[in-house]
């Protein structure tokens, strides 16, 4: 079983959740921590709370807004334990992905790898994908 812990500057990670919802539905396997708001300045503390109530055996990926990010930086230290996994530039494709991978029996780090690789495939500078396409084809042509 694998939980995801959305977590960001802000209240990035809450609008990320409310986005996978509407995509994926409710679910019980996801939850987020939006850090330096309302009082949260303990974002290591709250991520170790949540993370004593899961289930044993259960694998934790933590996805962060920002590689180098003080959210980031203060996780470092859980890759230490067992089954924590620390993925930094979370995006909606990714989360979607790796939810929709969520019961898959496949190494979670293998897993998360290959969720990175399509989440950066999909990112597109659209006007330059469309000229490359149709050969400067504006968007009038459509």
């Amino acid at each position: 079983m694998r939980h995801f812990i959305l977590m960001s500057h802000g209240y990035l990670a809450k609008g990320m959740a409310s986005s996978v919802e509407m995509i994926l539905g409710a679910r019980k396997d996801i939850s987020y921590i939006c850090a330096y708001v309302e009082g949260n300045t303990c974002v290591k503390q709250e991520v170790l709370r949540q993370m004593e109530s899961f289930r044993e055996g259960t694998e934790t990926v933590i996805l962060t807004d920002i590689f180098g990010g003080s959210v980031n930086n203060e996780l470092l230290s859980l890759m230490d334990k067992r089954d924590v996994y620390l993925v930094s530039g979370m995006n909606l494709a990714l989360v979607v992905e790796l939810l929709i991978r969520a019961e898959d029996t496949a190494d979670t780090g293998s897993i998360i790898a290959e969720c990175i690789q399509s989440a950066r495939e999909n990112m597109k500078f659209c006007n330059q994908a469309l000229s490359e396409v149709s050969g400067e084809t504006s968007l009038d042509d459509f």
